[in-house]
């Protein structure tokens, strides 16, 4: 089953994320961890220019289509009260799209999660080298082979 991570974050990263049944670790935007640098820097984070994350700021998800009814991008914008600026991601190109269309279109289910982690699982936000996704107890790991078994 596709997978949208509408929110992966902590205070010194985001991401928004679309996965395909087959892809595990799927395509992502924002900022923070290898690889994800979407916001200039100093926008997002503690005291940040933009979105201060200390203080409550809101999220809004939009899933823009073309005149089929497919999916053509998901775009994630970040704004807070008082701030000069808001930023904005979108992943308009990705491999699977079509999948993830024809799963939003029959009704993806939300599913709100807390994750934390310990021994540094979590390390992917942060700059770390470890992902959830790509180790073998991995929660995403997890996600797909259950929808591999559907």
């Amino acid at each position: 089953c596709a997978l949208v991570n509408l929110q992966e974050a902590n205070q010194v990263a985001w991401r928004s994320t679309l996965h395909g049944a087959l892809d595990v670790g799927g395509a992502s935007v924002g900022s923070g961890g290898p690889g994800t640098n979407d916001f200039p820097s100093g926008d997002y984070g503690p005291n940040g220019r933009c979105i201060d994350t200390s203080k409550p700021f809101q999220v809004a998800a939009s899933f823009p289509v073309d005149d089929r009814g497919e999916l053509e991008a998901m775009v994630t914008k970040l704004s807070q009260e008082g701030k000069p600026c808001d930023v904005t991601a979108s992943i308009a190109s990705y491999e699977w799209m079509t999948e993830v269309s024809a799963a939003l279109a029959a009704g993806m289910t939300p599913i709100v999660s807390y994750w934390s982690s310990k021994d540094g699982g979590l390390d992917y936000l942060d700059g770390g080298s470890s992902s959830p996704a790509c180790s073998s107890g991995g929660a995403a790991a997890a996600v797909a082979a259950r929808c591999s078994q559907a």
